[in-house]
């Protein structure tokens, strides 16, 4: 199976799910929440909501649909290529969301934004998107879920989500104080380049090849 396919066939498949429905209400909500004068940056409501949204297609990303993992264990595929595609289907999927939550923002928001804030906020979106990467690979595998909706678990891992990658970015305020944001952003973005390919990737990768029938009964009692 060629797995660059899977790209376009993850991108489409966002579109049509109508559980994304629910990031309307969000999307109405985020240039509000902007308003609060206490916020670091008014594009924290759009970073927060665009992880909360995007969580399972980093903490559950073999069940986005039914039948999903199934039907790869039933091909002779590449595991290390396919969570390399889905990964970076995310992130790309992640990017978009967000910036159409702060194109939103930007809209309604009364105050003036900074064009370095937008920066800024889209290098964050990378590093928190790339550690939730790291992260969840192995979740997805330790904690599945068979079906997804609007139930309480399904909120409790989008607080999740929002936690680990409000976490990823403390390092970038630290170091930050020391050589300065973007180059912070960078040293946290190469470093989480190397951690997801030198050891997510094939360590994830090697364990769904060996646990398949566990995995799979794991998700069918989830």
């Amino acid at each position: 199976m060629p797995e660059i396919l899977l790209f376009p066939i993850e991108l489409r498949r966002f579109f049509e799910e109508p559980r994304n429905a629910v990031m309307l209400p969000v999307a109405l909500l985020v240039p509000f929440l902007s308003l609060w004068p206490y916020f670091a940056s008014p594009l924290l409501p759009a970073l927060s909501a665009t992880f909360a949204c995007m969580e399972p297609y980093y903490l559950n990303m073999w069940y986005l649909w039914p039948g999903q993992f199934e039907g790869f264990a039933l091909r002779p595929i590449s595991w290390r290529r396919v969570i390399a595609v889905k990964n970076l289907a995310a992130l790309v999927l992640t990017l978009i969301l967000f910036w159409v939550f702060a194109a939103i923002t930007f809209y309604f928001h009364t105050g003036q934004i900074a064009p370095n804030d937008l920066g800024d906020a889209t290098l964050a979106c990378v590093v928190a998107g790339m550690t939730l990467s790291i992260f969840g690979n192995n979740y997805s595998i330790v904690s599945p879920r068979g079906r997804m909706g609007w139930t309480l678990t399904d909120l409790a891992a989008s607080v999740l989500a929002m936690l680990v990658g409000g976490m990823s970015l403390i390092p970038v305020v630290v170091v930050s104080y020391l050589i300065g944001s973007w180059e912070a952003y960078g040293i946290l973005i190469t470093l989480a380049a190397l951690l997801w390919a030198g050891w997510s990737l094939p360590s994830t990768a090697a364990r769904i090849a060996n646990n398949i029938p566990e995995l799979w009964m794991n998700a069918t009692q989830s």
